[in-house]
């Protein structure tokens, strides 16, 4: 009992905390408005609001349907030469048989196929972000036959990465369980929440427990549990190559998912098989793909440090070329965005946008057909429509209405 009240925040210690936050607010709004007053500062509230102020959104946008590009999935796959085994994923996962992408999607995956510069695509939520990135990762992964880290997809906030990884796994699923076990393509999440191993101790999990909330592939009802220090699964399925302990992903995964404080924390770790998930010399694993996912919640400082990271992860590979992927929600200006992220010249940048549906309206609109009306005939048809039990010669006697 004691040590719960020692746990417990005291209402004092609330309090002083309150009262410590208030202060700091305080004095930022002082100084940032002393800043008109300065001699030589002529763009102070400019540089407040577009530097300092971090502004997040949008939180609500309607979405129109999105245009569906004009080939088959499977036409327009075989052309960019992918794995057949993409190809029929596609198809049974996607499509359900047979489908077209969307128009953003087709030209995001042509974008990263045809050339090398780096990419941002800028539609809005619910349109299909994730598969117009993620095919060409898996592409890479089947047709390269190197070993190592292929592809770094960098999540703002980890919850976002566990949903995408659900995701993953169902396509993955599709395509490893016709492969060999050792060319089978692993991925793994790591953040602050990944346990270091199995086990019962602080920061390990135990075996048999739940795992992040990920489902199985083959029936979503089923929740992946750890099975062993390599593998998670069900009791009818196992899945060796997800990765969901630090120890697992220290020996290698093909997809790293991850957030930009974990990576930095890999670059400089003092533990070698850590800094090996990475590389341990530059350029030494294969890597292809960087996406950042989500970038427009990245500006003012944490803009400036996801720039540094994307130019510093783009030097440690140069030699393998790698192209950075920047997806975002709907902004005002996404090669700009993508540039100050990236560091790349804005006329270097591949930029998508999205494109509506166009509906075809197959007659005009003929408002003669409605005759002019008064306020006694509205009010008799609301009575009329929300009542069960009146006729119209009832209603307009009940209501008063009518000649």
């Amino acid at each position: 009992q004691k040590r719960n009240q020692r746990t417990m925040d005291k209402p004092q210690h609330v309090l002083d905390n309150v009262i410590d936050r208030a202060a700091e607010i305080t004095w930022w709004n002082r100084q940032m408005t002393r800043l008109a007053d300065i001699d030589g500062v002529r763009n102070g509230p400019e540089f407040v609001r577009n530097e300092i102020i971090e502004r997040k959104g949008p939180y609500v946008e309607f979405v129109q349907a999105p245009k569906f590009h004009n080939e088959s999935a499977k036409s327009f796959l075989e052309g960019l030469d992918y794995d057949p085994a993409i190809i029929e994923t596609v198809q049974d996962k996607l499509f359900n048989g047979s489908g077209s992408f969307y128009q953003h999607q087709a030209d995001t995956m042509e974008a990263i196929a045809r050339n090398s510069s780096d990419n941002i695509l800028a539609v809005p939520t619910a349109t299909g972000k994730t598969e117009a990135f993620f095919f060409p990762i898996l592409n890479h992964c089947l047709q390269t036959e190197e070993r190592g880290l292929k592809a770094i997809v960098i999540y703002p906030m980890k919850t976002l990465g566990v949903d995408q990884l659900n995701r993953f796994i169902s396509y993955l699923d599709s395509i490893n369980r016709y492969r060999d076990p050792g060319e089978r393509i692993t991925i793994g999440i790591w953040d602050s929440d990944t346990p270091q191993r199995m086990g019962t101790r602080d920061f390990e999990i135990e075996e048999g427990s739940y795992v992040r909330g990920l489902a199985s592939p083959r029936n979503p009802e089923e929740k992946l549990r750890v099975l062993s220090s390599m593998t998670v699964g069900t009791d009818s399925h196992s899945y060796s190559w997800v990765r969901v302990t630090r120890e697992s992903i220290r020996k290698g995964v093909d997809i790293l998912l991850t957030g930009p404080e974990a990576l930095d924390h890999m670059f400089v770790s003092d533990n070698k098989e850590t800094r090996g998930i990475l590389g341990h010399d530059p350029n030494e694993h294969p890597v292809k793909h960087i996406v950042f996912d989500e970038a427009h919640v990245w500006s003012g400082i944490q803009g400036a440090a996801i720039s540094l990271l994307a130019q510093r992860l783009k030097q440690f590979y140069n030699k393998r070329n790698p192209q950075v992927t920047m997806v975002s929600a709907t902004v005002d200006n996404p090669t700009e965005l993508a540039s100050s992220l990236t560091g790349t010249p804005e006329s270097e940048i591949n930029t998508i946008g999205f494109s509506p549906r166009q509906f075809d309206i197959k007659s005009a609109p003929e408002f003669d057909r409605f005759l002019p009306c008064n306020v006694e005939e509205i009010a008799l048809t609301l009575a009329i429509a929300h009542t069960d039990n009146f006729t119209k010669s009832e209603a307009e006697e009940r209501f008063e209405l009518g000649g």
